[in-house]
């Protein structure tokens, strides 16, 4: 009883951290006014993702979609996305236009590019399993 209360617990307070990141990061995209520091009326649209957010995260939590297959497939969702935004991470980070004078060593470059053939081994073993 005492551990379900615990994960109960967690869960409530992750919803807000969880809302309150993706707030920030879509209206940093948008380049309006964010932060909780904010009254409502000073940044709307900020409040207004952060709401829309929590009630998204309500809605899927009261769907009946099971938890479990949803973890999971999330997970798979981000082992897929993952091997694109490494490439580009490491197409990024080796690009002198880019980085300037701090482009990777030629030590970090295969490291890098070991770890991404790594993740998509990784992911190609994920989904011939899935």
């Amino acid at each position: 009883m005492l551990f379900g209360i615990g994960i109960v617990g967690t869960g409530l307070l992750a919803l807000p951290v969880l809302a309150g990141s993706a707030a920030y990061a879509l209206a940093s995209l948008l380049g309006v006014r964010r932060g909780l520091d904010h009254a409502p009326g000073q940044a709307p649209l900020f409040y207004g993702i952060l709401a829309a957010a929590m009630l998204i995260g309500l809605a899927i939590g009261l769907s009946g979609i099971n938890p479990m297959k949803a973890l999971a497939y999330a997970a798979v969702i981000n082992a897929l996305a993952s091997v694109p935004i490494m490439v580009g991470m490491m197409l990024a980070a080796s690009n002198p236009l880019v980085m300037g004078k701090l482009v990777i060593t030629r030590r970090l470059k295969i490291v890098g590019w070991a770890a991404t053939g790594v993740m998509a081994v990784a992911v190609a073993a994920t989904l011939a399993n899935f």
